[in-house]
């Protein structure tokens, strides 16, 4: 991962212009939200679930379960099929798809969003649980139960700082749903997932990965106990609102459009989407210098 995102989206970002009308056309303003949300949809419609139901495949003849062949069939190893890695809040599904949406249709990137390529670690936990029931005390050996989950979160932690590491960019979709604002310093989040993609995110080591491409709140007490506010550390993440992630795309279609042919012949490279997000950034330069640094 290169660098990593706070996006802030007021709607405004889904607002485009078309034109209506056959004889007197005229231009409108027109909110594409569920467009890309459905675009976003799309883009996740083929994942196949690769688990099997039953865990007893997962069994080795010493009666151990295969921890390895259980993640790679969980949360499988996906280096080089995604660019960004998008952070949000389940609650926020329909707005994480519409993100993801816009930045394929607008930049052809290619996104991540857990929930929707891996399996339920929870289904998994399930289905542990159920290898962990005991009839004869009706009910679950709380150790044994308590293990299984551990290490069903372990394999999903290792698999998502992985994902990060192998992604260009981290975008925290800043919601009152995933950010939750005490004041004007301290940040938190009832999410334990935020809190390690943010927390893992500021640690991993800053590089590009020189991909290949072909395209380019409100602070409110629970009454659920079982909810754990954790203080979010987002101080290493650019903010991002609705008019700077239109700018990215201005910049991006400037130079698609400036780009000459005798430019792209003499050094064989095409531009890189996030790049002039990175420009833009201001606070970071390219790991290139030159002309070069805009060019695949």
């Amino acid at each position: 991962m290169y660098r990593g995102y706070k996006i802030s989206i007021d709607g405004s970002l889904f607002i485009e212009q078309e034109k209506t009308g056959m004889y007197f056309p005229q231009m409108v303003d027109v909110d594409k939200s569920e467009y890309y949300e459905d675009l976003g949809r799309s883009l996740f419609a083929d994942v196949v679930n690769q688990a099997n139901d039953s865990l007893l495949e997962y069994i080795s003849e010493d009666g151990f379960l295969e921890g390895d062949a259980i993640q790679d069939a969980w949360f499988p190893k996906l280096k080089g099929k995604f660019d960004v890695f998008i952070s949000h809040s389940h609650n926020d599904e329909d707005l994480a798809f519409a993100f993801a949406g816009w930045l394929n249709k607008k930049f052809k990137l290619r996104c991540f969003l857990d929930k929707y390529v891996w399996n339920s670690a929870d289904g998994l936990i399930r289905k542990l649980d159920d290898l962990c029931r005991r009839p004869e005390k009706k009910g679950y050996d709380y150790k044994d139960r308590n293990m299984t989950t551990s290490q069903v979160h372990a394999m999903l932690t290792a698999a998502i700082m992985q994902e990060i590491d192998d992604c260009d960019a981290l975008f925290l979709l800043n919601t009152p749903e995933a950010v939750n604002v005490i004041d004007e310093v301290h940040e938190y989040t009832l999410s334990p997932w935020i809190f390690l993609e943010i927390g893992f995110s500021k640690l991993v080591e800053k590089k590009w990965n020189n991909k290949t491409r072909q395209k380019l709140a409100t602070y409110s007490v629970t009454a659920e106990a079982t909810e754990m506010l954790m203080e979010l550390d987002t101080s290493h993440l650019t903010d991002l609102n609705d008019d700077e992630l239109q700018d990215w795309l201005d910049v991006w279609l400037e130079q698609i459009n400036e780009m000459k042919y005798e430019e792209t012949h003499r050094w064989g490279r095409k531009p890189k989407e996030l790049d002039p997000l990175i420009i833009l950034d201001g606070q970071h330069k390219l790991p290139s210098k030159g002309p070069e640094a805009l060019y695949d």
